[in-house]
């Protein structure tokens, strides 16, 4: 993070403030940079910055128009803060620490104590670290006690410009002398050592953090991690331990799904429900705490396993408790009711049209195949339609008057045990109710 002061030395213009939270920035006159200076376009070049360690941080320029003389001494390393003067105007750099912002749901009143704090007696943390490979590596210091986010949002302290970067992508932090990195339901997913990560996962400070498709970045808590991390970079050994193209996965677009996008591996099974330790999570009431499993086969089918109280629904129709399914190497759609969908895609262009359709489950049907399904729910013979309704059978909303049309049969299965006694009881009191009055006005009735 920096802080900016722009001083025009035309006499005239007001010097501006403001506060960039990257740890590396572009800031010149073209409409890529991260902080456009209108005055810096005619300069021919732009300054980028990279934040170090302690409050160390990194400018180099940026040449546009090799006919214009560079200013002398403005490439080189700072600490802590600095003064640059680019002829038509001066530009003040201080480095911030990312400690001293307020905290997610901080009151501002408490923040500002301990910021204040903090800065007065506390020196700047160096480790534990984030270090973000590039031209020039920039690093990240927290503090133990303060996790940091990663992501392309403005809250984030490391905060990357990646299309597959979600918005608040991933947390990361340090306990016990041991580094911690958690998904927050990324689109993209986060990876460590090729597998995807679901909820809190343990990870080695030489290990790279994949981020979606190909962004890596690393944890660091000593000089000595550090170096050794510099040379693995420079010399190209660190592995791949992220493909461009990882299939199957399983993706949904619902945003009641923890993390968005997972990819199945050959011999491994993903649970798929309401309970927090699913791989992945469900934040729906009419989904099952353990609803259905998906395991990857070694010749490539995928079988699909329901635990559920109302069934899973597919492509061509229902499976429910105690039953599986197999699917050979073609797509398929999951439905769990009011919208939340599930897909299995097997290439990158079925998962961008599972996205375009913003997760309809007919994304992969035939018409035919919607109609069976349709017709499925029409010809349903136990009058259970609610619960085969919210099992997701079908996806379409001109099936929502079908709800209100369920037999009483339907109704007394979706009773509690308690409310089904209670209707037991109360009919058998009708029925002697009945039977007394029958016996006592069966004289008079014969009599007539």
């Amino acid at each position: 993070m920096f802080a900016l002061e722009v001083t025009f030395t035309d006499g005239i213009s007001k010097p501006e403030l403001m506060f960039v939270r990257r740890p590396q920035a572009l800031i010149g006159g073209s409409d890529y940079a991260h902080v456009v200076i209108e005055d810096m376009k005619s300069l021919g070049y732009q300054l980028r910055i990279f934040r170090g360690l302690n409050g160390s941080f990194d400018v180099s320029t940026v040449v546009e128009d090799e006919q214009k003389d560079l200013p002398p001494n403005i490439d080189g390393s700072y600490d802590r803060m600095a003064t640059l003067d680019l002829g038509t105007l001066r530009l003040g750099i201080l480095s911030l620490d990312t400690d001293l912002d307020v905290k997610e749901r901080e009151p501002i009143d408490r923040a500002g104590m301990r910021i204040m704090r903090m800065a007065c007696g506390h020196a700047s943390p160096n480790y534990p670290a984030v270090m973000i490979p590039g031209s020039k590596n920039a690093l990240v210091s927290f503090r133990p006690d303060q996790p940091v986010l990663v992501g392309r949002s403005s809250a984030c302290a490391v905060r990357l410009d990646a299309a597959d970067i979600s918005s608040r992508h991933a947390r990361i932090g340090y306990e016990s002398g041991s580094f911690w990195v958690e998904d927050l339901g990324s689109t993209n997913g986060t990876f460590v050592g090729g597998q995807q990560v679901s909820g809190k996962c343990l990870i080695d400070p030489e290990q790279p953090i994949v981020l979606g498709r190909d962004v890596s970045i690393f944890v660091v808590s000593s000089e000595e991690q550090l170096t050794q991390i510099q040379d693995s970079i420079g010399s190209e050994k660190q592995p791949v331990l992220r493909q461009e193209n990882s299939y199957p996965i399983l993706l949904s677009v619902s945003e009641v799904a923890r993390p968005a996008r997972l990819v199945m591996r050959s011999g491994g099974e993903l649970r798929i429900g309401r309970d927090p330790s699913s791989d992945l999570w469900l934040g729906a009431p009419h989904v099952s705490r353990h609803h259905c499993t998906v395991s990857l086969l070694e010749d490539g089918a995928l079988l699909i396993q329901d635990y559920s109280r109302n069934g899973t629904a597919h492509n061509r129709g229902l499976i429910r408790k105690g039953e599986s399914l197999c699917i050979e190497n073609e797509p398929a759609v999951l439905n769990f009711g009011n919208e939340v969908t599930v897909a299995i895609c097997h290439t990158e262009d079925q998962e961008k049209d599972f996205i375009a359709s913003q997760g309809s489950p007919n994304t992969f049907s035939t018409p035919e195949e919607v109609e069976h399904l349709n017709s499925i729910v029409r010809q349903d013979s136990d009058g259970d339609l609610e619960s085969s309704i919210h099992a997701g059978i079908t996806g379409d909303r001109n099936m929502a008057g079908i709800i209100n049309t369920r037999t009483l049969k339907g109704a007394y299965r979706r009773l509690s045990f308690r409310r089904k006694l209670l209707l037991v009881f109360s009919v058998f009191l009708l029925i002697m109710v009945i039977a007394i009055l029958l016996k006592l006005l069966m004289p008079v009735i014969i009599n007539v």
